[in-house]
């Protein structure tokens, strides 16, 4: 594979990934991703690969048991998870990614998982709203 590198915090797990070309990143407002905060990228399966650590990873599943959610042991960093919405793909964490985090992005999309996961409502994705980042100039703090 010759997808970005990212990892984990404490780098004991490491993956690659192949990102779509013009991938966009997004947030969601469901229970676990407004807790752990991950900025996600959409991937097919196959264009993840654990490159070191994979003894370090761990599952969490909850609810329907579909989205299977990794994170490292050592540190607590979710790096992906298997998509309920979508089982044939991954949600990546862009915060584990040079140039792919949150404060990379002026602005995403907020998917409306708490309200309307499209699992649970029949329908597509909906938009609770937009999160945005504006950094200051050195001066301005």
């Amino acid at each position: 594979m010759t997808g970005e590198t990212g990892s984990c915090h404490c780098g004991a797990v490491s993956i690659a990934v192949d990102f779509p070309a013009g991938a966009r990143p997004h947030l969601c407002n469901c229970s676990i991703c407004a807790m752990k905060g991950g900025v996600m990228f959409d991937v097919p399966l196959d264009a993840l690969a654990v490159l070191a650590g994979e003894e370090h990873l761990r599952s969490y599943r909850f609810n329907t048991g579909v989205a299977d959610h990794r994170f490292c042991a050592i540190c607590g960093v979710h790096l992906f998870h298997r998509l309920r919405s979508d089982p044939t793909k991954y949600g990546i964490n862009g915060n584990c990614f040079a140039g792919r985090g949150r404060f990379a992005f002026p602005a995403m999309p907020v998917h409306d998982g708490a309200n309307a996961h499209p699992c649970d409502s029949g329908q597509g994705t909906r938009i609770a709203g937009t999160a945005e980042y504006t950094p200051v100039s050195q001066g301005d703090h």
